[in-house]
């Protein structure tokens, strides 16, 4: 009787064992599947396991924690059934998407040589932060966060900073330069200033991937002074031309000049002569005309009066432009003499030209 009861124990313990896990309705979430993962991994039931983390890993509600969760749930099942590289892999995979993922204590040998093998795997991977102070002119003071990131993870940098005397961590503007730098701008901080920054680097899942200080022990700047203003070029300096000496020697234009001026004043003056003349013609002309011997002798003064008149203009006008024209090259020509000076002033019975000047 004891026996056929042991049995049926037996038979009893089989077909719990044996029976079917009931599977999760169509449309469960991400929290369903990675629930269901769990208890199949407690149940030893690893292929099971294996299956619902994988479905976490593809759920569109799954958050990064999750997935982050159902890697490294699906490296620990793979590594259960015999398939370690698959297995490193995957905690790999669930390192990169969150580093500080929690991995359980105690674990088997075999799962804890998975483990070390993957962080292994991402330590030459991992990001660093240098924090580097900018001179500059303009405020508020900047300083460059330097990434070094191999493996391509570092998203979104938030730096923190407040003076090193005390008080609380206030936010920087942050923004990328270039793919290895950003550019944090200190708000409030004054060049030369004594400040304590924290720079902390995020991945596209919004985890900590790296660090340069820490809240309790933030790193130590000081900031530099103001770059001084620009010093104004100074404008060059053009030396004047060499003075030129004067030799007491006339230059060709200067000769060429003084000659014309000498000549319209000769013109100019046998001009006023004829001019003259022709006025004491003129008036002999225009008197009694008993002065005449004939009719004749009236008309050759007359006409010889005439003639010397009109000489006496073209005499006139050609000394005029003589002089003029001689002036004005010595006025115009190259040289260190004082100019010369014209004018033309009226006379009795004509005009004169009137020469003011320094003659050598």
């Amino acid at each position: 009787m004891r026996a056929l009861r042991t049995i049926g124990c037996v038979v009893s313990a089989l077909a719990v064992s044996l029976a079917p896990t009931p599977s999760l309705a169509a449309g469960s979430s991400a929290a369903d599947h990675l629930a269901a993962a769990r208890r199949h991994y407690d149940d030893v039931e690893f292929v099971a396991a294996l299956g619902e983390y994988q479905k976490v890993t593809n759920a569109a509600d799954a958050t990064p924690g999750q997935r982050a969760e159902a890697y490294l749930g699906m490296g620990f099942s793979l590594a259960a059934l015999g398939r370690t590289g698959e297995a490193t892999d995957a905690v790999a995979h669930a390192l990169t998407i969150r580093p500080d993922l929690p991995i359980p204590d105690g674990l088997s040998p075999k799962l804890q040589s998975v483990v070390d093998a993957a962080r292994g795997r991402r330590t030459p991977l991992t990001p660093t932060l240098t924090v580097v102070p900018r001179k500059h002119a303009g405020t508020p003071p900047r300083v460059f966060v330097e990434v070094r990131d191999p493996g391509k993870v570092v998203s979104s940098l938030d730096v923190r900073w407040r003076p090193s005397s005390g008080g609380k961590l206030r936010d920087a503007f942050v923004k990328r330069v270039d793919a290895g730098r950003f550019q944090a701008l200190l708000d409030g901080a004054k060049p030369g200033q004594a400040v304590s920054i924290v720079a902390v680097a995020k991945n596209a899942y919004g985890y900590l991937v790296a660090t340069a200080g820490e809240p309790e022990h933030p790193i130590a700047l000081h900031l530099p002074g103001a770059a001084p203003a620009p010093t104004p070029r100074p404008k060059p300096h053009v030396a004047p031309p060499p003075a030129v000496a004067s030799t007491g020697r006339l230059g060709p234009y200067a000769i060429v000049g003084y000659t014309g001026v000498g000549l319209g004043v000769a013109t100019a003056g046998l001009g006023i002569f004829f001019g003259s003349k022709a006025s004491s013609l003129a008036a002999e002309y225009n008197g009694p005309p008993t002065h005449f011997a004939s009719q004749s002798d009236a008309l050759k003064v007359g006409a010889t009066a005439q003639n010397d008149a009109m000489a006496a203009n073209l005499l006139l006008g050609l000394g005029t432009a003589l002089a003029v024209g001689g002036a004005l090259t010595v006025l115009l020509a190259p040289h260190p003499e004082p100019p010369v000076s014209f004018s033309v002033a009226p006379t009795r019975g004509g005009a004169g030209l009137m020469v003011a000047g320094r003659f050598p």
